[in-house]
C-alpha cells in the first residue's frame, strides 16, 4: 500500500486538486456532492498496490478552483476530460458515487472510448421523462402517507 499523495493541476483556468496513490491500470474515483477526494481514502490506500488510484476534488470541492456559477454536468465532464489528459490518463476504470455517477455517466455519454469500466454506486441516471416525474411524485406521496400513519 502507498500513502496518497495530494496533488495540483490548472484545468481550463481552474485549480484541481486530487489525491493519487500507486502504478498500473488508472482507477479513477469521483466523490459524491457533498463530499471530496478525502472520502475516497480507504480506496487510495486499499487498491494501490493494484491500480493507479486518483480521486479528485472536483470543482467547487476541497481544495479546488469553484468553477463559475453557469457550470453544468456537461462542464464537469469535459473538465474531467482535461483533468485526465492533464495528468496523462488515456483510459480508466471509473467509478462514481452519488453525484460522482452522474458525473460518470455524462463522462461516458462523452468520452465512451476513455472507459475500460464503468461502477456506479448510489446514484441514478436521472428524471427528465414525464414518467419519472410521475414516479417520484408517487413515491414522495407514499413516504409522505406512511410518514403520517406513524
Amino acid at each position: 500500500m502507498m500513502e496518497a499523495e495530494l496533488r495540483s493541476a490548472e484545468v481550463g483556468g481552474l485549480y484541481v486538486t486530487y489525491r493519487e496513490a500507486g502504478v498500473g491500470t488508472p482507477l479513477v474515483l469521483l466523490h459524491g456532492f457533498l463530499c471530496d477526494s478525502r472520502c475516497w481514502m480507504p480506496q487510495l490506500s486499499g487498491v494501490s498496490d493494484r491500480f493507479r488510484v486518483v480521486a479528485w476534488d472536483a470543482p467547487g470541492a476541497g481544495a479546488s478552483s469553484d468553477p463559475p456559477d453557469a457550470f453544468t454536468t456537461t462542464d464537469y465532464a469535459r473538465c474531467l476530460a482535461g483533468f485526465l489528459d492533464t495528468i496523462t490518463v488515456g483510459r480508466a476504470h471509473v467509478v462514481g458515487l452519488s453525484w460522482g455517477g452522474i458525473l460518470a455517466q455524462e463522462f461516458y455519454r462523452m468520452y465512451p472510448d476513455r472507459l475500460r469500466s464503468l461502477i456506479l454506486a448510489d446514484t441514478y441516471a436521472g428524471w427528465d421523462r414525464q414518467e419519472a416525474r410521475a414516479h417520484v411524485r408517487s413515491r414522495i406521496e407514499q413516504v409522505v402517507a406512511n410518514w403520517s400513519r406513524s
